[in-house]
This record gives C-alpha cells, structure tokens and sequence, in this order.
C-alpha cells in the first residue's frame, strides 16, 4: 500500500455517516459489539478519549439506522439485522453545565429536550416550558412518552459533572444531586431497548449502581478490547503505516514499534490482567502525519497525545488540591508499584472518601501491571507518555510543597546558572530546594528518588518540559538525566552516599570522591551523550554525588570535551548571612 493510499484515522469524528462515505480507517471490533448491544443495559469505566464516544456515535447510528445501513462493511455479518431502527437519546455530560443546581438541572433539561427533538420528539420542548425549571417535574412529563416507544440511551461521561468538582465541595453536591435524580429516573423506565453508560469513576448513592439490572462491565475480559488496541492490531492492521512511519523517522518497523510499546502501551482493563491496550488516540494521532489527509512529508512524533488531551492531570490535581496528600506518598508512585484492589478499583464511592490509588487508575494514570490475587492487582504507571505527565502534576505540587514564590526565584536562578555553565552555584541552589523540603518528605529516600526531584525542578528551570528527560538510552546504556538549555546540552550521573550506618559515615569523606570517579567513567565508557537529542550541540557531563544523611549534593563534576572541574559544596544556611566555608561530608 502506497502513502498516498493510507486511509484517513479517525481523529475528532462526530458522524459516523462521515466515517463511511469518507472511507475512515478503523480497527473492527464488531463480534464485541454484538456481545455488548446483546446486554440491554451496560455501564463501561474508562479514562476519556479511551473510545467511549465514539463509541456511543457507532451505537447511534446502529439502533437508528440498523444493521442493513452497515452492508459492505466488517460489521454487517456479524451484526443482528433485527437491531433497528429505534429512537435514539444520546446524551453528552459534557456538554451539561452550571454554576449551581438549577443552572445544572436546566442545562440537563436543554441537553434532554435537543437529544429527544433529534429521536423525532419535537413536543417534548414544551415539556420543557411547562415544567418552570424543574428537573422533576420536566422527567415526569417524559414518563409516558418513554412507555410507549422501545427508546435507545447513550449516555456519554455520565459523571463528568462529578469527576470536574472533587476539589470543591458544594458544587459536587449540587451536581450529585441532579445526577441522582436523573439516574433514578432512568432506571425505572420500562421497555427500554438498550441503556449503555460510560464515564470514568463511579460514584455511591446516585442510583446507577443500586441493584443489578445495569451491568457493570468495565473489567469484563470479554469486553476488555473493546475500546483501545491490542499490540496484534496494531502491528497487523496499522502495518502500512508503521512502514510509512519508520521510513520517515529513518528507523526500522521493529525500531518503531519498540518506540511506540515504549511511549502509548500498558493499558488494562480486565481482571484476569492477561490484554494490554494501546490508546486509540495516542496510536491515530502519531500516525496521522502519514495518512493521506496528510502532507507526503510528515514525520510521526512521540508526544503525549492522549494524556494532555484526556483531562486526566486536572482530575489528579483536582483531588491534590482538595485532599493534600504527602509529598512521598505521591513521589513513590513514580518509583514503585502500589497494590489496589478489585473492590477499590469497582466499587462505587462516596465522594468523601476518594483514594488516591483507585482515583488514578479510573484516570489512566494507573494501570494493572499484574493479578497478585482474585482481589489484588499490582498497578503502576503504564508507558512514558503517562510517566511524563505525571513529572508535570508532580512538579506543579511540589512547588505549592515548597511555596510557589520562593520555588520560582530558585528554579530562575537553576536555569540561568545552566545556561551560564556555573555547576557549583547550580548545585548551591539544587541544595536551597532540597532544605526547602519537610524532613518526614526524605524517608526511605533512594537514588531515584532524588533524580526524579531534580527532573522536576529542571523541568521548571528550562525553557521547554520536553528538554529534560529522564533516563535516555543510547547503544551502550542510559543516562539518568539529560537536559538542553541554551546552546548547550548537559548529561547528568547521580551517585548517593546512603549514610545507613555509623561505619558509612565515617567512611562518606572517602566515598563521594570514590563515587565522583565511578560515575565519571560511566559516562564516558557508555558514551551517554551520544544520541538524537544531542546531536549538534557542545555536551557537558555532571556528576552529582549526594548524601542521604545530608540531605544534599556534597560534590560535583563538570566534564567538557577540553578540561574537567570538580567541587564541594558547602551547607546551605538560611538563617546567617556569613558565607559558609565548612565542607561537609
């Protein structure tokens, strides 16, 4: 298949009329599709732009169309051709919102009355003038209308309303309020044909989840592939186009698609913790640069497409700001795996009692790595791009940790030392915002530990986040960070001195430099600055030894093509303005 012939992906499409005539690309999904409308009423949890709406466009034009309207496609065989047409109410949460509770209840009715007005019920607008503003009164005018026709609901972000107000307490009441009302009245409607409803969290006392008659199917391994791809999709159905691709990035497929496992894979959704998934939006968002709604000459990238799309870092900062979670609680998750369980991951909440865990994995920002037990799973961050994002919501809090102010003037200074080549009074200022910290923050405290608190503070200090980055590999290993700022690129080594007993101490004088010349020939026997990021530039490798006892970087190392330098550094005293002279160990 030629670029020219590449069909176009999916991205942004609201009309599956579009999707057909236009000849989109998709993945065929259709024997899960059936299994799914064969259920009558369905809730599915997934983080945003995992699928879910389109999704509910597919069913739309399934129930309202029927099968006969799919004839020629993948779909058509498999499909019952008994499934429509019905009357169809789609309905957005999105597109629902309000300051307070009448201003949310009468942007559901506006919501309603235009889903019901497109399934052929123009009268229910003067529902809507009859009912004064009332939710309650607009929904039991709605009663009669719904018995009498076998009507379809797609319900689309049911809790976004929710998930958008965590940190603030009244508008999430107010909201909650609304939905519960809602809810209740969908469940107890009659002769429904198909209810399908999906959102992210799952939420207690609203009425959805009371009883059993809607299903809850979100970590069914029937239905785990449903939305998202797996890695046999993506290397058979996107062949053409990793061709195309890795041609451009002047790279081969298998380097590609290591590239891509890297960056947008991990996802699960299936208790048995046996498919992994792909994001859908990532995976149609790098390829788009060669599909033929493209130029002949664009070249894929790795960015974080889905998780600076999904609203997923605001729903995290959201719950950080409103529950105040230690520092390293959350710097953990960065480094090691957390155990959740089945019934945190499943079980609705109050909105009071979030947890941290479960609230990222309904995000995406957690994922199932493994099955521990029936009710265990071992979650972590799934692939780079989730990673990256994470540094972000991380360094955002930090800075509120250290006092947004002062972490400005310091991360100022960071970049303009940097750009200056100024390592010592670079490491004086890293070590200010390592004293700037709470004591209780540096327990249990390890190497990599330290490396992702200066990621985050290099990030701040330089003129761009993608310029630092975290663990680099070449042909020969990996760096712990890199950073380019300026005209310049800088390759960093950390070494700790982990002060765990006496006998450490008293042998930290000796360790640091020992660790200054371990680290030095690292980086220059794995040639750590070879690489795409540093090509063309003037590289200059640090080495940073620190101390856990201290708390701080005690030595340092500049190497540059020409000559080398190295250093102490002295304590950072905050409350003197003497010039520190001591060196300590």
């Amino acid at each position: 298949m030629s670029e020219s012939s590449l069909k176009r992906l999916p991205i942004g499409m609201s009309d599956w009329d579009d999707f057909l005539s236009e000849d989109y690309f998709f993945v065929d999904k259709t024997e899960i599709l059936f299994r799914l409308v064969d259920k009558r009423k369905v809730f599915i949890a997934r983080p945003r732009r995992m699928g879910k709406t389109t999704l509910c466009i597919m069913l739309e034009t399934l129930f309202t169309s029927g099968a006969s309207y799919f004839e020629g496609t993948p779909l058509y065989d498999k499909l019952p051709k008994n499934i429509g047409p019905y009357p169809v109410i789609s309905i957005s949460f999105i597109d629902v919102v309000g300051e307070d509770q009448a201003s949310f209840e009468q942007s559901l009715i506006g919501a309603m009355v235009a889903a019901y007005d497109t399934a052929g019920f123009p009268e229910v607008a003067d529902f809507e003038s009859a009912s004064n503003g009332s939710l309650d009164r607009f929904l039991k005018k709605l009663v009669p209308l719904s018995a009498r026709h076998h009507l379809v609901f797609l319900i689309d972000e049911w809790d976004h309303l929710l998930s958008s107000n965590l940190d603030d307490k009244v508008k999430f009441q107010e909201a909650h309020s609304v939905l519960k009302q809602f809810y209740a009245w969908l469940r107890r409607l009659r002769h429904v044909r198909f209810i399908l409803v999906t959102g992210i969290m799952r939420y207690r006392y609203l009425s959805l989840f009371t009883g059993q008659d809607i299903r809850d199917v979100s970590m069914d391994p029937t239905f785990a592939p449903l939305l998202g791809y797996t890695h046999e999709e993506l290397v058979t159905c996107f062949a053409p186009y990793i061709t195309e691709a890795a041609k451009r990035r002047g790279e081969s497929p298998e380097e590609l698609i290591a590239g891509l496992k890297a960056y947008y894979d991990g996802f699960c959704f299936d208790k048995e913790a046996k498919i992994k998934l792909f994001s859908p939006w990532d995976i149609n968002q790098f390829f788009e640069p060669v599909s033929s709604s493209s130029s002949t000459d664009g070249v894929p990238e790795f960015e974080p497409y889905w998780i600076t799309s999904s609203n997923a870092a605001e729903a995290l900062r959201a719950f950080l700001r409103r529950r105040q979670v230690e520092l390293k609680e959350i710097l953990a998750l960065k480094h090691q795996d957390v155990i959740v369980s089945a019934a945190e991951m499943s079980n609705p909440v109050d909105s009071n009692v979030v947890k941290l865990h479960p609230l990222m994995v309904e995000t995406g920002f957690l994922t199932i790595k493994e099955r521990i037990t029936q009710g265990l799973y071992r979650c972590g961050l799934p692939n780079l791009s989730v990673e990256q994002e994470f540094d972000s919501v991380l360094s955002e809090y930090l800075m509120i940790t250290i006092g947004q102010e002062q972490a400005n003037v310091l991360t100022a200074a960071l970049s303009k030392y940097f750009k200056q080549g100024d390592i010592k009074q670079a490491c004086v200022t890293i070590n200010e915002l390592l004293c700037s910290l709470r004591y209780d923050t540096f327990q249990h405290a390890h190497e990599a530990w330290y490396r992702t608190l200066l990621t985050i503070w290099l990030r701040a200090a330089a003129d761009n986040a993608n310029d630092v980055r975290e663990e680099t590999g070449n042909y020969q290993g990996r760096s712990d960070i890199e950073l380019n700022i300026g005209n310049r690129a800088y390759v960093f080594e950390l070494k700790l001195i982990h002060n765990n007993s006496e006998q450490d101490n008293k042998r930290s004088y000796r360790s640091k430099y020992h660790l200054l010349e371990t680290a030095t020939k690292q980086i220059l026997s794995k040639g750590y600055a070879v690489n795409s990021y540093t090509a063309g530039l003037p590289v200059t490798g640090v080495v940073l030894v620190i101390s856990n006892k201290r708390r701080r970087i005690v030595a340092w190392r500049k190497l540059e093509a020409t000559s080398d330098s190295c250093g102490r550094v002295s304590n950072v005293k905050h409350f003197t303005k003497d010039e520190a002279s001591s060196t300590a160990a």
